[in-house]
């Protein structure tokens, strides 16, 4: 199972939000289904059951959200990563910048999520879809499964990607985190026009592939800066060519679903 949208189409099926105080926010989805079926309103402590989601899409869309506009404490039914691409802000008491990687697990309470002055702009990315949308805590902490739970952030890429050098002769992978569970994340650095076979690197549940520099051709289409990529462990690999420009592409790898 392989998906993949760029920029250009998320932008295209935005939705946008004005709240009482003026402050704009807004959804860019990229794939997937429908991230939320409420009104929105992160605030509201209403339960939203979850679904079977054993066969549905993986869920990738962008998050706009201006200063003054904090998401609450709250937690999903799934894994998901959280990539911040501008702005910045403070995730649950971590400073958070671009590029920023935060992971939580299925049942993890997490935040607030606060805007700086300048906003923040992030993806949420799912290997398995939640269609419930924000489950509020403390609220409904009497909902929330009992599983093992754990929140990540991987802030190397923080200081920019100028900081790895330039991209050399031949393909690089950096790795920045790897846990017995099938969790990593790492840098893909592809000169131009390099070629390579992207493999799933462990047993997982996939992983999304998001280009932060450059462009990569993969799957007879090009895609440029901020396009997102889905390779499920069912698909054998992923052939991708970098563009004149070359390409840095974040690979990020889902644990295995925990009980």
């Amino acid at each position: 199972m392989f998906f993949a949208a760029n920029f250009e189409t998320a932008q295209a099926n935005e939705v946008r939000r004005v709240r009482p105080n003026g402050v704009r926010t807004s959804r860019r989805p990229y794939f997937g289904p429908r991230p939320s079926p409420v009104s929105g309103d992160h605030a509201a402590a209403v339960f939203v059951p979850v679904e079977d989601e054993a066969l549905r899409e993986p869920q990738a869309f962008m998050v706009e959200l201006g200063e003054g506009n904090p998401l609450p404490v709250h937690f999903h039914f799934v894994d998901q990563f959280q990539v911040v691409l501008a702005g910045g802000g403070d995730f649950g008491g971590h400073t958070v910048e671009s590029v920023a990687v935060h992971f939580a697990g299925a049942a993890t309470g997490y935040g607030p999520i606060i805007p700086g002055p300048d906003g923040i702009r992030f993806l949420t990315l799912r290997a398995r879809p939640d269609s419930t949308g924000s489950q509020a805590l403390p609220a409904l902490l009497h909902k929330m499964p009992k599983r093992k739970r754990h929140n990540v952030y991987v802030n190397e890429l923080m200081k920019g990607l100028g900081q790895f050098g330039p991209l050399g002769d031949a393909p690089q992978t950096l790795l920045f985190l790897q846990q017995d569970d099938g969790l990593a994340v790492s840098l893909l650095r592809l000169p131009a026009g390099a070629s390579v076979r992207h493999t799933l690197s462990a047993a997982s549940d996939g992983q999304t592939l998001v280009v932060l520099e450059g462009s990569v051709d993969c799957r007879g289409a090009n895609w440029e800066r901020w396009s997102v990529m889905y390779l499920s462990t069912n698909e054998a690999a992923l052939d991708l060519q970098a563009g004149p420009e070359g390409a840095q592409i974040l690979v990020l790898q889902y644990p295995l679903p925990r009980e």
